[in-house]
């Protein structure tokens, strides 16, 4: 669910409130090839090409 959530554009804080976690550190790790790819690297890299 919580890549399926971060995929479809919902942030961090959304897909804990989805899976009413009380920390961020198991659905970051669910996710965390996702929201790499939104990260400030990411985005900076996206931003030179």
């Amino acid at each position: 669910m919580a890549q399926d959530l971060v995929a479809g554009g919902a942030d961090l804080v959304a897909v804990m409130q989805a899976g009413r976690w009380k920390s961020p550190t198991m659905p970051a790790r669910y996710a965390e090839r996702l929201l790499a790819n939104r990260g400030a690297v990411a985005g900076y890299y996206g931003q030179r090409s």
